[in-house]
């Protein structure tokens, strides 16, 4: 993942994601993972079940585009910029800026201590639904598509989601054609 300008593209797969059928996630789930974050630094009351359940969820979404994005072993420091930029974007400013550098640091820190294979499960398991199995396999499929090209590393990741999601092969293809359209320039 290179650190050019993403606008459109990442424009575009939100546009995707707002399509599918975890459109309710996509639009809830940044708002209760910035409240989330909030109340780790004290500043809001609880979450209710519901909203913690959504900050999870999202926030195993994003993790998937991050496993996707740090597949060659690590994430540079242009990478994490452009990942940053990305989730911005996708959340339509809803998390701040600090709060998604923690977000990586922390999924950055788990890779590191967990490895590739338990950070897809959990993340398979955290995402409970097919619907937003599939969403996340489209924010980590275009995050990988967002430079212009795709390595064979992230095209690793992105397969073991899919194999963990249990996505049919035939609608991985699909979902991939999405993605390559939407993120065209």
């Amino acid at each position: 993942m290179s650190e050019g300008n993403q606008t459109p593209k990442v424009e575009g797969l939100r546009q995707m994601l707002e399509e599918t059928p975890a459109r309710d996630l996509i639009e809830a789930g940044p708002a209760a993972l910035a409240r989330q974050q909030a109340i780790a630094d004290e500043d809001e009351p609880d979450l209710t079940d519901e909203e913690f359940a959504q900050a999870e969820r999202f926030s195993a979404m994003l993790e998937a585009a991050f496993l996707v994005a740090a597949s060659d072993g690590e994430l540079s420091d242009a990478e994490a910029e452009a990942l940053a930029k990305s989730i911005l974007e996708l959340t339509q400013n809803q998390i701040p800026d600090e709060d998604i550098e923690n977000l990586i640091a922390s999924y950055a820190d788990l890779l590191e201590s967990d490895g590739y294979e338990t950070r897809i499960k959990f993340v398979a398991e955290v995402l409970d639904r097919d619907d937003l199995r599939q969403a996340a396999f489209v924010l980590a499929a275009g995050i990988a598509y967002a430079d212009g090209r795709v390595v064979e590393s992230e095209k690793t990741i992105y397969r073991d989601l899919a194999q963990a999601f249990q996505i049919p092969q035939d609608q991985v293809q699909a979902l991939l054609r999405q993605v390559e359209d939407v993120v065209k320039v």
